[in-house]
């Protein structure tokens, strides 16, 4: 959600990353991508694990990810984007 990404500068700090993309490099993210990452919920292709929530970085669970080809990822931020501009 909108709200989360408020959550997102302070949790890298707190959790010494610079950045989101050191994050993604880490072992913790590779270990939580070996756990939950699956083929695309929608379609069923090869997929990424993106984040639901920046709230709970580094303590992610279950609910907190989701298994998305780059088309429909795309896509979920393409109309959260469009809900931004419109609400």
């Amino acid at each position: 959600s909108k709200r989360s990404f408020r959550f997102l500068p302070q949790r890298l700090k707190e959790l010494n990353f610079k950045t989101y993309k050191d994050y993604l490099k880490s072992s913790y993210w590779e270990k939580l991508r070996s756990k939950y990452l699956k083929n695309c919920v929608v379609c069923e292709k090869k997929a990424e694990l993106h984040h639901r929530t920046y709230k709970n970085l580094g303590r992610e669970n279950r609910k907190d990810l989701i298994s998305l080809c780059s088309g429909h990822h795309y896509f979920t931020h393409f109309i959260f984007n469009q809900k931004l501009i419109h609400n």
